[in-house]
């Protein structure tokens, strides 16, 4: 074959395979005597269509779940009248919980009367009952857990020490509510049982990591 012809042919090859590289589109390439002209320098972009980014499917929802929510349960709904079993010397109630946040080390109690401010501490109600140091483990309490510490309560004086749970009992003619605050503690609370009330709170907020509310009301 003369020079001229195999360069031609050769160049003619060359073009083919470059137009497959470019094009995409092409299943097999001939040559058919004619010879393409070689592309420009500035002929470089692609005729590929761009791939299109996945799109998220209609009403699939990615987002992480909602945590459950740490909550108290009493033996009557939250707002409502107290049982006359809990109240003027009754027992105090079962208190049951569900969902505690993470790194709970323990859980306290306290319940307060939200319509008796103290006099030398405006910012605290009188308090009915302050329980630290609740095992981290249980999720209910029918009676003081090993281990726990009350606070001496409010009805408490310096001649009569009254330790523990004080029944909601307001005068006659009015009604009070009463907060069921359930704290969850992240780290234990160092002060012993019969401690004052308001010194027990306080290092129970100091030491929580979350609560949960309930309330109850009582006529007099």
């Amino acid at each position: 074959m003369p020079t001229a012809s195999r360069r031609r042919t050769t160049l003619a090859v060359v073009s083919c395979v470059g137009s497959l590289a470019v094009a995409l589109t092409l299943t097999a390439c001939s040559h058919d005597g004619r010879e393409m002209r070689p592309p420009r320098p500035d002929q470089n972009q692609t005729i590929i269509p761009p791939t299109e980014p996945a799109t998220q499917p209609v009403g699939f929802d990615t987002a992480a779940p909602d945590t459950a929510t740490f909550s108290l349960t009493l033996p009557w709904t939250s707002g409502d009248t107290i049982p006359a079993t809990f109240v003027c010397g009754g027992d105090a109630p079962t208190i049951t919980w569900t969902n505690p946040p993470v790194g709970a080390t323990g859980m306290a109690i306290v319940v307060t009367d939200l319509d008796v401010p103290m006099a030398d501490r405006p910012d605290l109600p009188f308090v009915h009952w302050a329980v630290a140091n609740i095992d981290a483990g249980l999720s209910t309490m029918t009676s003081l857990p090993t281990g726990a510490v009350e606070a001496a309560n409010d009805f408490a004086s310096s001649t009569s020490p009254s330790i523990g749970w004080g029944a909601p009992c307001p005068p006659a003619g009015e009604t009070h509510t009463y907060s069921f605050e359930l704290h969850a503690l992240g780290q234990p609370v160092e002060l012993p049982s019969g401690t004052p009330a308001a010194d027990m709170v306080a290092a129970i907020e100091l030491a929580s990591i979350g609560r949960a509310t309930a309330s109850g009301v009582v006529a007099g």
